[in-house]
């Protein structure tokens, strides 16, 4: 695969920020990139999310599997404790990775404890992506010099065409849902 690393100013707080993008060649499967990548995570404090709540669980599977401690924040976890417990031993430091679908942990959600978070794939919503990175910029995670983003993004599939959309380069979604001819391919699973 390929990994570019871009640094930008934060329009908020006026920061350096590093923007790193990860580009997987297909049939490269995204848990296996993720696990790879693992180690070179070092110690930081990794948010780890997807738009799928599938892929979130196979990959806590095989972290299980590795033996890699983790949380977990997805629809399926309804215990408020459970979930509270989570984040906080995230928050502390005693969990070094957090595993959340973008639809749970869209709101009322802090992990300012991390410094780099992870989208294996991301919402087709740009509210909801921004959500996602909002609950790691939020009030506290000045305590890093840097938040680093990864997006792990699967060349020829529709991850592709979610990241132009998000960065604005494809318009509206509606451009994609009106091209009869992208349409039908992303039906077919042929993006």
């Amino acid at each position: 695969g390929t990994m570019s690393v871009e640094d930008y100013v934060d329009k908020d707080s006026g920061e350096l920020k590093t923007k790193t993008s990860i580009t997987l060649y297909a049939p490269s499967n995204k848990i296996d990139a993720f696990m790879d990548d693992i180690e070179d995570f070092g110690d930081d404090q990794v948010v780890v999310f997807s738009a799928s709540k599938q892929l979130i669980n196979l990959l806590s599977a095989k972290m299980d599997k590795h033996g890699y401690k983790h949380g977990l924040i997805t629809g399926d976890i309804v215990d408020d404790f459970e979930r509270q417990e989570y984040i906080d031993r995230f928050q502390e430091g005693k969990l070094q990775f957090i595993l959340v679908t973008t639809a749970a942990g869209g709101t009322g959600l802090t992990l300012t404890a991390a410094n780099t978070a992870v989208f294996l794939s991301r919402p087709w919503s740009m509210i909801e992506s921004e959500q996602a990175e909002g609950r790691v910029l939020r009030i506290g995670s000045e305590i890093h010099d840097s938040v680093t983003y990864v997006d792990y993004v699967s060349t020829g599939t529709v991850d592709e065409h979610v990241m132009d959309v998000l960065d604005g380069k494809l318009g509206r979604l509606e451009d994609i849902l009106q091209d009869k001819d992208l349409l039908r391919k992303y039906i077919a699973g042929e993006l």
